[in-house]
């Protein structure tokens, strides 16, 4: 049977999005009541911090597929192949490794070194495919169960570990990355940020 496509993005994300939306509609409604000359002077800056936070909280995401796995940052999007990778890690985030470059998930960093000292157990260890277990079988706290990059990196070497076991990876598999930059976002930010600049100017 084969493996269900799933996409990941982290639980604190959207409830950050959400509240500051909530805050920005509420101080617009404020701002509405007490002073509406000034209102629309402000519009391009709550657009401005709405879309930033959309970019950096809602977005990100890692999309896992049968025939690739997408990671959204928030800049830019990459499309890897599972065949064209050829290492996974987790020290600051979940990172792919290809041929021409590395791609680092923005949805899914490592844990705090808090969290990191916490020791794992047995029981906890496991399950975790060989790929995650370095020469001395010790992991790296991005990799521990529990955590945004472990949890996904389970599930991400798992399926690796499959096509490393049926067919070539890396730059013999004659797949590539491809990558692409989120130029409407980047247009719409620098077109409300000037807009903003230009109303604090109007102030």
């Amino acid at each position: 049977m084969a493996n269900p496509d799933f996409t990941y993005r982290p639980r604190t994300g959207p409830v950050i999005a959400v509240a500051v939306w909530a805050l920005a509609a509420w101080a617009l409604i404020t701002l509405a009541a007490t002073d509406p000359t000034k209102l629309v002077v402000f519009l391009p800056a709550a657009g401005c911090a709405a879309l930033t936070v959309w970019a950096v909280f809602w977005a990100p995401k890692v999309v896992v597929a049968q025939g690739a796995i997408t990671v959204r940052n928030v800049l830019t999007t990459h499309h890897i192949p599972w065949s064209a990778i050829t290492r996974i890690d987790t020290k600051w985030a979940l990172t792919l490794y290809t041929g021409q470059r590395k791609i680092a998930a923005f949805a899914a960093p490592a844990p705090s070194s808090l969290h990191a000292v916490k020791a794992p157990s047995r029981r906890d260890l496991a399950h975790l495919p060989a790929t995650t277990f370095d020469a001395a079988r010790s992991v790296r706290p991005g990799d521990l169960p529990g955590t945004p990059s472990g949890d996904l990196a389970w599930v991400v070497r798992e399926r690796w570990q499959e096509i490393c076991d049926s067919m070539p990876t890396g730059p013999t598999s004659g797949h590539t990355a491809s990558w692409r930059l989120h130029t409407p976002l980047l247009v719409a930010w620098a077109a409300l940020a000037a807009l903003t600049i230009l109303g604090m100017y109007i102030l």
